[in-house]
């Protein structure tokens, strides 16, 4: 879900913009009152960086790991699976059964519905 970000000024962009934030200049003031938090509620500038910084390290971590995840998915290609599929007859219900079991749990939706309306699997136990 995207979010929308107002800001007033060059000093208040997010410090991290990507596909799911959507910043919005704006000359509207923020009128919220600050400084009436209990202090305990409060990050201190360290504990603020230090939380910026395990965000962007996981962050590089995730874009580190998205390549070996896509290529998990359907084993690396959903195309040939769907074809493998599409042309497969009933007495290769077992054959398919164990391509899809193979590489789940990172089979798409795409695939498991070709599955389902081909009903291949109507035959397993």
């Amino acid at each position: 879900m995207p979010l929308i970000y107002f800001y007033n000024g060059a000093n208040n962009l997010p410090f991290l913009i990507d596909n799911n934030i959507f910043p919005i200049l704006t000359n509207i003031q923020n009128t919220c009152l600050s400084g009436n938090y209990p202090s305990e509620l409060l990050l201190s500038q360290t504990e603020l960086n230090q939380i910026k910084q395990d965000y962007d390290n996981s962050r590089v971590t995730l874009f580190n790991l998205e390549p070996n995840y896509k290529q998990l998915i359907d084993g690396r290609s959903t195309e040939l699976l769907k074809n493998q599929i599409e042309i497969a007859n009933a007495s290769q219900a077992w054959q398919i059964r164990s391509a899809v079991l193979q590489k789940s749990p990172h089979v798409t939706q795409e695939v498991l519905k070709i599955v389902a309306k081909r009903n291949l699997l109507r035959a397993m136990p």
